[in-house]
Parts: C-alpha cells; sequence; structure tokens
C-alpha cells in the first residue's frame, strides 16, 4: 500500500502530471480492439492529422492506416502519405494536409469530418490478421473498410476539440506505482482520513506507473472543499480462477461435455494402453471417448451422420478405433403408423484415428462400410429382429473383426484393413463377443461358446454341469470380456452385477446385487451392466443407466472400484 498527500488551493490551479504528449490524442478504439488514438491540430494553412495504432509486433511493423478527412474538400490518405515512426508495438502515423486541399474558406472547417480505417498484416493465407474502421455512421461491419463517402465519416468541430484539449490539460493525474503485474485500487482521503473519492477499484495494470485522474469531486460530484487530501493504494496479483471439477466430464479442465448429452455408455473395449466408452450417438460432447489405465481422458470421437443410432459396438488395435452401429440413421424414416410397421436399417462399421479422433476412410473415400441390411419393428420375418437390432457385439483378433449378426446367425468377419466382409461363422442366436489372445468366445443361445475360427466351428465353453453352477443360464448377459488366463466375465443386467467364472467353471459375483436404490451413494452398486473392456488387472464396465449416466473402472485384486466416470445429464 502507497499513499501521498495532495494540497488542493483550486482545482485548476495546480495539476500533479500534466502528460502534455499524451493529452492531446484521443482515443477511439474499445477495450476489444487494439488501442487506436488520433490528434488533430490546424498549423498555419495546414491540418495536421496523427494517428497512433497498437501493432502486434514488437517493432510496430504490420499496421496500414487509411485517413479519410473532408470539409468542403475530400481526401483519402494512405499510410505512404504520411510520416511514420515505428517501435515498442506502436506505429505512429502524421499526415499534414494543406487547408486548400479542404477548404475554399475558413468558414468551410465547420464542416470537417475525419475517418479512419487499419489493417493489421499477419492473418491466414496472407490475409488480414484484423481489419477495423472508426468514426463511420453508415452503420456497416467494422471490416468493411474505409468509406468513399465524405457523409459517412463523423464530423469533427474543432473548436470542441480544443477545449476538450484544455480541459485535458488542466486535470489532476495522480502518479501511481505498480509495483506488480496485477490489480490495483486508488482513493482520496481528507486530512481526517475520511474517504472522499474511490478512483479506481481492482483495475488490471502492468508493473509500472500508472497515472489516475481526480477531478476535485466527491463520491456524488460535489466540488470538495480546498485543504490537505491524500490518496492511498492497494495492489495485489489478481484473482485467477483455479479449475477444481466439472460435473460429467470426467474431470477434465473443459467446460466441453465428456460423453453423450443424449445417450448411455452401452459398449467398451481395450487394447493394452486404453479403454473406450461408447454410446450409439450425441449431439454434443463425443459419442465415443477414450481414457488411460489410470481412467484420464485421452480423445473423443464421434461417428458418421448416418450410421445406425439403436445399437454400437467397438473394438480397437493400436492404430484404430473400429465402431459397428445398426439402426436407423440420422435423416432416416420409417412409417411407424401401422401395429405391424417394419423398416429396413443397416449394419456398418467405421474405423477412427484412435490418436486423433478423426474417421479414417476406408479405400475408395467411403466413410464407413455397409456390412449388411436388415428389417426390423414388429413386423419384421425374423422374430429375433423384431425388438432388436442384428448387431450383438464385436471383436478383434488380429487384422480380423467379428461381429455378431442376428440376421445371418453368424460372426460376420472382416478384413480390418479394407472393411470388406470375407467370410462367415454360422451361430445360431448370437449374443456379445469377447476375444484374448486368439481365442473367440461368443455366446449362443445364452451359452458361452468357444469359437475355433479356422474351422469356422463353436462348441460349449464350459461343460453343462459347470456352467449350471457357475449360474449362466440365469443370468440376461448383455456383454462378456474374457481374461489371458481364461476368465470370462459376463455383464447380467438381472442381478446389475459381473459374475466372473474362472477357466476351472468356479464363479465369483463383482458389485453389490440389485441395481439402482434410492439411499446413500454406492459406488460398488451397478445398474443394467452393458459394456465391458478389461485393461490391465481393471474391469470397465459401461452402464446403460440414466440418473446418472455413469461407467465405473474396478481394481480386480482389490474388487473394488476405483475410478467412476459420469455422463452428462441430458
Amino acid at each position: 500500500m502507497t499513499h501521498q498527500p495532495i494540497r488542493l488551493a483550486t482545482l485548476l490551479a495546480l495539476a500533479l502530471c500534466a502528460g502534455a504528449a499524451e493529452s492531446e490524442l484521443i482515443t477511439v478504439s474499445t477495450g476489444a480492439q487494439p488501442k487506436l488514438a488520433y490528434a488533430v491540430e490546424r498549423q498555419g494553412d495546414k491540418l495536421n492529422v496523427t494517428v497512433e495504432v497498437a501493432a502486434f509486433a514488437a517493432d510496430g511493423s504490420g499496421v496500414e492506416p487509411t485517413l479519410g478527412v473532408a470539409a468542403r474538400k475530400q481526401q483519402i490518405l494512405t499510410a505512404k502519405a504520411a510520416k511514420a515512426t515505428r517501435g515498442a508495438n506502436l506505429a505512429r502515423f502524421a499526415w499534414s494536409v494543406p487547408a486548400t486541399a479542404l477548404i475554399d474558406k475558413p468558414a468551410d472547417w465547420k464542416d470537417l469530418r475525419l475517418a479512419i480505417d487499419v489493417r493489421w498484416s499477419g492473418g491466414a493465407g496472407g490475409g488480414d490478421r484484423r481489419h477495423e474502421r472508426y468514426r463511420h455512421l453508415d452503420g456497416r461491419e467494422p471490416s468493411a473498410g474505409l468509406s468513399t463517402k465524405a457523409a459517412d465519416w463523423a464530423p469533427l468541430d474543432l473548436d470542441d476539440l480544443a477545449q476538450r484539449l484544455a480541459d485535458r490539460r488542466d486535470r489532476m493525474l495522480i502518479k501511481v506505482k505498480q509495483p506488480i503485474d496485477g490489480k490495483y485500487s486508488v482513493v482520496v482521503e481528507d486530512a481526517a482520513g475520511r474517504r472522499v473519492r474511490n478512483l479506481a477499484g481492482g483495475l488490471p495494470a502492468a508493473k509500472g506507473e500508472v497515472a489516475v485522474e481526480w477531478d476535485g469531486c466527491d463520491e456524488d460530484g460535489r466540488m470538495v472543499a480546498e485543504g490537505s487530501y491524500r490518496w492511498r493504494s492497494i495492489h495485489h496479483p489478481g484473482l485467477a480462477p483455479e479449475y477444481v471439477m466439472s460435473f460429467a466430464n470426467a474431470d477434465e479442465p473443459t467446460f466441453h461435455p465428456l460423453l453423450s448429452n443424449h445417450c448411455h455408455f452401452t459398449a467398451a473395449a481395450a487394447n493394452d494402453t486404453l479403454a473406450v466408452l461408447a454410446a450409439v450417438g450425441t449431439e454434443g460432447g463425443y459419442a465415443m471417448a477414450a481414457f488411460d489405465r489410470e481412467g484420464r481422458w485421452k480423445q473423443g470421437y464421434n461417428g458418421v451422420l448416418g450410421a445406425g443410432w439403436n445399437a454400437i459396438a467397438v473394438a480397437l488395435d493400436d492404430t484404430f478405433l473400429y465402431a459397428a452401429q445398426d439402426g436407423e440413421g440420422w435423416g432416416s424414416s420409417i412409417d411407424r403408423s401401422k401395429p405391424d410397421w417394419q423398416g429396413e436399417v443397416a449394419l456398418t462399421l467405421t474405423r477412427f484415428d484412435l490418436a486423433g479422433g478423426g474417421v479414417v476412410d476406408y479405400p475408395g473415400g467411403k466413410r464407413w462400410r455397409e456390412l449388411e441390411r436388415h428389417p426390423w419393428g414388429p413386423g419384421a420375418g425374423p422374430a429375433q429382429l423384431r425388438e432388436q437390432m442384428s448387431l450383438t457385439g464385436m471383436a478383434r483378433i488380429g487384422a480380423r473383426l467379428y461381429i455378431g449378426s442376428r440376421a445371418a446367425e453368424a460372426l460376420l468377419v472382416v478384413d480390418v484393413a479394407s472393411g470388406e466382409f470375407v467370410d462367415r461363422i454360422p451361430l445360431p442366436k448370437p449374443g456379445p463377443i469377447a476375444a484374448s489372445g486368439d481365442r473367440l468366445v461368443a455366446l449362443s443361445a445364452g451359452i458361452p461358446m468357444l469359437i475355433d475360427v479356422a474351422a469356422k466351428t463353436a462348441k460349449p465353453l464350459y461343460a453343462a454341469p459347470a456352467a449350471k453352477a457357475a449360474g449362466i443360464d440365469a443370468l440376461d448377459i448383455r456383454a462378456i470380456a474374457l481374461a489371458a488366463d481364461g476368465r470370462l466375465f459376463l455383464a447380467d443386467a438381472r442381478s446389475h452385477s459381473v459374475r466372473i467364472v474362472d477357466a476351472a467353471g468356479k464363479a465369483t459375483t463383482l458389485g453389490t446385487p440389485g441395481g439402482p436404490v434410492a439411499g446413500p451413494w454406492q459406488a460398488e452398486r451397478m445398474a443394467t451392466p452393458s459394456g465391458l473392456a478389461l485393461l490391465g488387472e481393471r474391469l470397465w464396465v459401461a452402464e446403460d443407466r440414466t440418473s446418472p449416466k455413469r461407467a465405473v473402472a474396478w481394481d480386480l485384486a482389490k474388487r473394488s472400484v476405483v475410478r467412476q466416470i459420469f455422463g452428462n445429464p441430458a
């Protein structure tokens, strides 16, 4: 805090700092624009006009003003006609215009008009970085350039300007030393220490000297009595916002919604470093997002308009994320006016740059591959497609994707590089799919089957007694995941938990069964687990729920939830 006495004899008898050079310039820019000020002076048979402009470059380069000045006659003057000085992020241009170029007689000065246009170079593709116009009356956009019509320029009364400048020279400026970059406040007090005027409150300033004007009036605008006064100032670095958290964006320091704003997390997949959660679509945020082993958000992905919005399955390798989508696409229309309506929808495959998030076209510029078209709705011929989509899940082994199709009652085999269908493996009533190494497991009529991809055959993963003992036949299985040691994880929507069955058929349960319940929040109590992915010894579970939208990561060794991802509540 600093303070300094002021002796006020009369307002006009004392100026603490006149600032003659500064007082000649009239600032016309706003706080959102680079600073621009001008000065105008009649000197003999000339009119001198100075324009000072803030530059982006330290040496003052890259600034190009154009001046419009008119009385009886009109002149448009470029920067080439001015004497220019540059430096310290400023450029100053001085024009000297003969009076005969503007007036025929002295009375013509009453019609003086002035306008300015400035271009700052350095924009994209050699264009302008910024373009602004000042003192125009035609209401056009700031980048419209200098009007060629003097009637569009603002009038300038030289007598009024002279009076304003005279008033400026008589003002009292208090010089305040700002010790740091930050904020400052200045007050004026009388000899008894009573507050007379708040001159500045929490204003920003760079380190250095700041000039604050006092007009000799108190807080109510009344001239103070003659006497002794003092000013005091305080200085601080200012308040800076510190990010703490945002709801529904996985603790990322952004206001961008993390995942889908309308849909639930219904699918999950992982490679050795990332886990991906997926929803069928979004109108804000991301439909899919990747997280590292610690649960930190790494990248978001959005599908292509036109891909199905009813079902999704994902898989990934070290380079790409693959998304199989099924159902109605954006812009499609199905007539539902009859009870037995049906429509035709498509099962498609899209791939994304895993690191960058963008869609990567397939050969031939294809944004996605259409793998099959199938009927859907109450009137559909195949009973399994009357309420469900054809897509049941997807897993990757090497260069092949295996995609469950209810319509084909098979696993569709797709080449990862081309996205083309290359083969099929018959599988009655297919369900969720999982892979680990070169082992592929898929449900068939609710029974886990080990798939021999070379022979295109399937056999039960567990003997019937072991499967019955594990309670698999009582589960409503929405997703599965397969560990390298043979453990099979089954997301059960009936008990709202995950059943873990080891290679010997011994079963345990992960999570507190029962589903959503009112009362204190229980992280281990899941609701409709619908997507599973193994990332190391963490099991990611996507929950098909609304209040709240959530996915969790379980530490399998501790059997506890170590990460919760909450989605946008819309």
